[in-house]
């Protein structure tokens, strides 16, 4: 979080909040924050059901992230500036469950303290990880 608005404090424990980061994603199958429903725009548009009989403008908006529901094209966008001051200013982490290995959850937890200093080194974690 140290990072998100240029800071210059980047170092190894900037790279340990990544790392639980990739954690989190390896465990949950998914991107962070995708759980927090707020935090995405949903944008839905109604499409002329004959446009989508052109398989190259189908292939343009499923590339460009739309989904197709019957004539309705549907795209969900994160809000990026929302999240970030949510990570900074709220500590907004991802949703831990509580289904996935207690060590894990503890190191993501540690790897996302507020405090720099206060997370573990990548000794500490490649020992707890050995």
């Amino acid at each position: 979080p140290e990072c998100i608005y240029g800071d210059n404090t980047y170092n190894e424990k900037s790279d340990i909040y990544s790392f639980g980061m990739l954690v989190y994603e390896i465990l949950a199958r998914q991107m962070p924050f995708t759980e927090f429903e707020e935090f995405i725009f949903r944008r839905e548009q109604s499409i002329d059901p004959e446009s989508l009989k052109d398989a190259s403008f189908v292939e343009h908006l499923k590339s460009s992230g739309y989904i197709i529901n019957g004539s309705t094209v549907i795209r969900e966008e994160f809000q990026i500036q929302r999240i970030k001051t949510a990570i900074v200013s709220e500590h907004l982490r991802p949703t831990i469950s509580p289904k996935w290995p207690l060590f894990l959850q503890d190191l993501m937890r540690e790897c996302w303290l507020n405090n720099p200093e206060k997370r573990p080194n990548l000794n500490q974690i490649i020992n707890l990880l050995d």
